[in-house]
Order: C-alpha cells, then structure tokens, then sequence
C-alpha cells in the first residue's frame, strides 16, 4: 500500500455563523477547505436564518424547501469530507481483519470481492489509477 499523500487528521468542522454562513474544515491551524454557504438570501442575519431558508419566501414553500435541502446537504457532505481521513484508516484495518479472515476461512471465497473494492476505494482516496 503506498503512502497517503494528503493533510493528516483528525480534521476538525468548524460551521461559520456569519454571513456567508458555510463551513471551513480544519486540521490543526491549516485549513483544508472552506465553503460558503450554497444558498443565502437577503436578511439573514444568523446561521439558523440560514439553515431554515429564510429570505426564500418570495418563492414559495417549494423554493424555500428546496434552499433548506441544498443546505442541509452541503452541511453532511461537509461532515463526510472532515471524516475522510479516519474513514480511510478504519477501512485500512477492516481491510487487513478480512485478509486475516480470508486466510482462515478460504473455503467460501465470499471476502474477494469485498477485499477487492476495498482496495480499489482505497487506492482512489489515495489518488492512484486516476486521470487527471
């Protein structure tokens, strides 16, 4: 397995609570990334008048419905990001259990495949067998 190239963690999320609201992901004092906020209208003055899609009235329930999603889905992808890097070391051990596993138990065959996308994801976290 080759080295991880990318900024070690733990990553911490911080949610920015004024305009223009968003998320900055952290590790240590080095930011990985900051977003702003996907959707914001005029007259918002908090992080909550954000996340409930205030200033989208003039569209409706269905627009406002729909800035309070796009919101709420930045914010879990955000989550997602800030675990990458404890994400990819837990599948790293799962990883090496199942190979522990596979040895013993070769009869079934059922861990190859699972085995072989774990490797694939982790390769791909890593940046190896993509185009750029």
């Amino acid at each position: 397995m080759s080295e991880v190239k990318w900024t070690r963690g733990p990553w911490r999320l911080e949610v920015v609570q004024k305009f223009p609201f968003g998320v900055t992901i952290w590790a240590g004092d080095w930011i990985i990334m900051r977003q702003d906020a996907i959707c914001f209208a005029t007259g918002q003055k908090s992080r909550r008048d954000n996340e409930t899609g205030l200033g989208f009235e003039r569209g409706g329930a269905t627009e406002r419905a729909a800035a309070e999603a796009a919101i709420a889905e930045q914010d879990a992808t955000a989550h997602l990001i800030t675990a990458a890097p404890e994400l990819y070391y837990a599948l790293a051990e799962a990883a090496l259990q199942l190979e522990y596993l596979h040895e013993k138990f070769t009869e079934t065959g059922s861990g190859n495949a699972v085995l072989a996308r774990i490797r694939d994801v982790m390769a791909k976290a890593r940046g190896e067998g993509t185009e750029r």
